[in-house]
């Protein structure tokens, strides 16, 4: 098998397996599944005789294509795209041909009326029967067969969307031969230019005589936008991450127009107002008019702080002298500003987190908080050399989990961003001796951080560590679960709009000062950071957050329009529904010709679509949580392991077993309140 339950052979994968095994697997599976719709058709099964077998072909089919998924992620190649092309159909049909079983869906709805279950298997059967009906088993035969259609092409489209984006980005490059047109930039910004020049046949290149690559990966977008000196830098880097993949032979725009229409057909074929409905269908959200309350709720807490904050970089830039100031000069001067108010430098800042040093911070608030080590196995290997791979331990010894990291950018092969995924669930094998065949959890999580550059060990910008403890809260939900029903454990059957909770909680503890003195040491000296130097960067957590709010708005409304209010059958175009929203959430007139939404991944490739303003509800509930901590003595090792010790049991164990409106009550004992996360942010009146 491509991917079995074992832990995965990485280095023997190849893009030539791909046809010939999922072709074989799908070929299989197919005549294992007609086998057990036959015995459902002739017996009265049982939830177990109903949902073992599904989960053994669920499970065999996602470890098999995860792998494929996880290199067109990490290691894309001409060669993997072409043999995923080819099965991805097949795939689908394979998908739909079990989500739209009638034998199956009539027996698991008949199990879900009358067994006595437990609220796991409820909440199994829940989802399935949801599914399958987002699946269409209830249309008729010609609407069934439209509707297969659309999932087939939205697929061929997604994966066209991400490979447009890819190569747009892998295909930017700007060279700079003038230092003088590089003042401004940190030497490991340079360092990091001089390399992908090298990577480009400038063999020649160095940090400090170059020639420097600018590419539009985030950390070279980040370090230009902030540092750079020459505006004409700013401007160029600007323009082009704001029209990346809108022309030319990876141009988006006919995608989106596509994707749009389809995804309103789709919903209408299954009796859905809008696509919006169809996705929040699975949300906590009850509505769009509840996702417009809370964004429209966070705009009115942070709109005049926006406009202020605006009014003091344009005031600081005309004392610099810029009378007709531009939008690729606001992060510019509002890092000056920062510099001038906290007294530091984001490179100042970055020697303080070296990779290692970070990690232990960060595994020493999860074992504080949860009960768990991790620790480096040398012998397991991944897709990468970069690739770290970890085994995670309860206190007493028990293994719980595995885990892969891949953190650094690769912008030849690798996308863009940073996620988790659980390429393997914990899983029993056999009922009847569930200690024996008891199959552990394995995650990974996949970042683009700056890498090790010569000597100097990859150092990380307090924005990746921000990002490293994010991927981390996921991949624990993955790795601490307890719940043995497959489809609601870990990460899976939670409401999508919750997911990002686990994952917003432990970003909260970069700002905890215990933890923050604990893991920034120098990576030359060894010193911790000095007292002053973590609490300006305490301090500075709030500095713009509105601005920030203001940004994730933008996205959150304009996704919500397009999948909500938009006609794609009418006059109006995806863009001008951009530039309408931007018009009400943007403190400057954006760009006549920027196109953000061409490579808007999020919404167009993922399950983001009409669910982009999950950060913002999931960021409620999680600063929430975390109030719960800070109310009862964020310091105290008692409050700590208390609280942690019962966020494990429920949050991080139950997953998707139970609703997350009941799990955050059994922790807080009462409703999300918006308030926590305005005041961590500083804009609570």
């Amino acid at each position: 098998m491509l991917f079995p339950f074992e832990f995965p052979n990485y280095a023997a994968f190849s893009a030539a397996q791909v046809v010939p095994t999922i072709t074989s697997l799908l070929e299989e599976l197919e005549t294992e599944f007609a086998s057990f719709e036959k015995r459902l058709l002739e017996n009265s099964a049982s939830y177990e005789e109903i949902i073992r077998p599904f989960e053994r072909i669920n499970l065999r089919l996602e470890h098999a294509w995860g792998l494929v998924r996880l290199h067109l992620s990490v290691k894309n190649t001409p060669q993997l795209r072409e043999a995923h092309q080819k099965v991805q159909g097949l795939l689908i049909s394979f998908s739909v041909r079990i989500e739209q079983s009638k034998p199956f869906y009539d027996a698991i709805c008949r199990v879900r009326e009358k067994e006595k279950l437990s609220k796991a298997q409820k909440r199994t059967l829940d989802r399935l029967i949801l599914d399958a009906k987002n699946a269409g088993i209830a249309l008729e035969e010609e609407k069934q067969a439209r509707f297969n259609e659309i999932q087939q092409r939205l697929a061929e489209l997604s994966s066209l969307f991400v490979n447009n984006v890819l190569d747009a980005t892998k295909e930017w490059k700007h060279f700079v031969h003038d230092p003088v047109d590089m003042e401004g930039l940190p030497q490991s910004a340079r360092a990091m230019m001089a390399q992908n020049a090298i990577q480009a046949e400038h063999s020649e290149a160095t940090a400090e005589n170059g020639p420097w690559c600018l590419m539009l990966t985030a950390p070279s977008v980040i370090a230009v936008s902030k540092h750079a000196k020459s505006r004409f830098l700013r401007e160029k880097i600007y323009r082009a991450y704001l029209t990346r993949a809108s022309s030319g032979e990876n141009d988006n725009h006919p995608l989106i127009d596509e994707i749009l229409l389809l995804r309103a057909e789709l919903a209408q074929l299954l009796g859905y107002s809008h696509f919006a409905a169809y996705s929040l269908s699975t949300k906590m959200a009850s509505d769009v008019d509840a996702v417009l309350s809370l964004l429209n709720q966070v705009k009115d807490a942070s709109w005049e702080s926006g406009i202020s904050d605006l009014a003091s970089v344009k005031e600081f830039a005309r004392r610099e002298g810029i009378v007709d100031f531009q939008l690729w000069d606001v992060a510019f001067y509002a890092e000056r500003i920062r510099e001038k108010k906290f007294d530091y430098t984001e490179e100042t800042l970055r020697a303080y987190f070296p990779m290692d040093r970070v990690l232990d911070g960060l595994f020493s608030v999860i074992e504080r908080v949860f009960g768990v080590l991790l620790k480096e196995d040398p012998e397991a290997k991944g897709w990468n050399e970069d690739v770290t791979c970890y085994q995670m331990f309860d206190l007493d010894g028990t293994k719980r989990a595995e885990l892969l990291m891949d953190p650094y950018a690769r912008p030849a092969d690798k996308r863009s961003g940073a996620w988790m995924d659980g390429p393997r669930p914990r899983y029993i094998k056999d009922r009847a001796d569930q200690e024996n065949s008891l199959v552990l959890p394995l995650a990974y999580i996949a970042a683009n951080f700056t890498p090790p550059l010569g000597e100097q060990p990859a150092l990380l910008t307090f924005s990746e560590v921000k990002t490293l403890f994010h991927e981390f809260g996921h991949a624990l939900q993955h790795m601490l679960t307890e719940v043995d029903e497959v489809i609601v454990a870990g990460i899976e059957g939670i409401e999508w709009d919750a997911v990002e909770v686990a994952s917003m909680f432990l970003e909260e503890w970069i700002y905890v000062p215990s933890v923050l003195e604990n893991m920034a040491r120098h990576y030359e000296t060894g010193e911790r950071i000095p007292e002053s130097l973590m609490n300006k960067l305490l301090s500075a957590r709030s500095f713009h957050a509105a601005s920030f709010l203001l940004r994730q708005i933008t996205f959150g409304l304009t996704d919500m329009m397009l999948h909500s209010k938009y006609d794609p059958a009418g006059e109006q175009t995806p863009l001008e529904v951009q530039r309408m929203v931007q018009n009400q959430t943007n403190l400057m007139s954006p760009l006549p010709e920027a196109r953000f939404l061409c490579g808007f991944q999020h919404i167009f490739t993922s399950g983001y679509a009409a669910g982009y303003y999950s950060y913002m509800w999931a960021n409620v509930m999680a600063a929430d949580m975390f109030s719960a901590f800070l109310e009862n003595g964020i310091e105290n090792d008692q409050t700590i392991r208390e609280f942690g010790r019962h966020l494990r049991k429920t949050l991080y164990s139950k997953g998707g077993s139970e609703h997350p409106s009941e799990i955050f009550r059994q922790f807080r004992k009462r409703d999300p309140q918006i308030k926590p996360m305005l005041e961590r942010l500083g804009l609570s009146n």
